[in-house]
């Protein structure tokens, strides 16, 4: 029976308890204002911990760069509503925009306690806003306090977060489920898509085309040992899930129609410009000659022969870009370099 991780057992631990739901419902309303297409930047420019043991009484936290910026507690006494503490820190000067005073702000939300906070990364324009989870949710939904936690956020995700070795997988795929996170915070049903605005529509079309990709990425991590195919690059940041057959549903999400790959040759595959025989030998297309040295050179292959990619979905992917004649390219395969993973550009 294979081990159950470290964060497997957090995980399990988080669901089986009282918070579980809150946790879910605050850190959902958070990223919602706080992080624009969310999945596509979950663990690159954002991470979620889960019972981190660095901290007695920590539920969750979201993380960027090098800072904390949401967090979620066990509050000091158990009470019957299962209610979580939990702090944002936020642009100060946003605040103040509309609540110039702390008696303003404490006007508008009577239940939440504006703090002093020095974090490094956000400069001295912050303050930490503290109250119970629900408080926050609804503090969320207004735009003038969602604005002063984008103010803060967006330049944090401009550049790669330090956190990920603390970031929990199973839990930011439940927080980032399509059934979730199509719908704002203050959403009370779901809104058919002939129903919403061109906008809307959009943004729905995108949740779905990401659902369940968190789970994909790990299968594949598991399957090509957490090594990119083609380079073995073995930098979890850079490692994306790609699609060799177009995404076109759950059903999609197969390992065998799958490669892991460093995001840039991730890109040069979704654009035609590599491309992967049934034979699993790259190819690269004449011009790119950054990446000419692993022309000709043999992927990487998973072990289980279940995991192999599928050799039909190879050449339906090398038909979409080239057509159904032979692909003619300038380079001399190198007989030398049989095998990925031995250079990268």
């Amino acid at each position: 029976m294979p081990e159950v991780s470290a964060k497997q057992r957090q995980f399990d631990r988080l669901k089986s308890g009282r918070y579980y739901g809150g946790v879910l419902d605050a850190v959902r309303a958070y990223l919602h204002v706080a992080v624009p297409d969310a999945a596509d930047k979950e663990r690159d420019y954002w991470t979620l911990s889960c019972l981190p043991a660095t901290h007695a009484g920590r539920l969750a936290a979201v993380s960027m760069k090098r800072m904390e910026t949401f967090v979620l507690a066990e509050p000091a006494e158990p009470n019957e509503h299962s209610l979580i503490t939990g702090f944002v820190i936020v642009r100060w000067s946003a605040l103040r925009q509309h609540w110039p005073t702390f008696q303003a702000f404490t006007d508008a939300f009577p239940d939440l306690t504006i703090r002093h906070s020095d974090y490094a990364d956000p400069g001295p324009d912050q303050v930490r806003v503290d109250g119970w989870h629900h408080d926050l949710i609804a503090a969320f939904r207004d735009d003038r306090f969602a604005a002063a936690v984008r103010d803060l956020t967006e330049p944090l995700l401009r550049v790669r977060t330090m956190q990920t070795a603390g970031h929990n997988d199973q839990l930011a795929e439940q927080v980032l489920k399509i059934d979730n996170l199509a719908n704002s915070p203050d959403d009370s049903r779901a809104i058919e898509p002939e129903a919403a605005s061109e906008g809307r529509r959009r943004r729905l079309a995108e949740v779905t085309a990401r659902q369940g990709q968190a789970d994909f990425r790990r299968r594949l991590m598991k399957a090509y040992d957490n090594r990119c195919a083609i380079t073995g690059c073995d930098a979890e940041a850079a490692l994306q899930a790609a699609h060799i057959d177009p995404y076109d549903g759950p059903a999609s999400n197969q390992v065998n129609n799958g490669l892991l790959l460093r995001a840039d040759l991730h890109n040069l595959l979704d654009r035609g410009l590599i491309w992967i025989d049934e034979s699993y030998v790259l190819h690269v297309v004449a011009g790119i000659a950054h990446y000419s040295s692993y022309h000709g050179q043999r992927i990487r292959l998973p072990e289980r022969t279940e995991d192999l990619p599928d050799p039909e979905a190879l050449l339906r992917h090398r038909r979409a870009w080239h057509g159904f004649h032979d692909v003619v390219e300038d380079h001399e395969p190198d007989p030398g370099r049989a095998t990925a993973g031995s250079s990268s550009p």
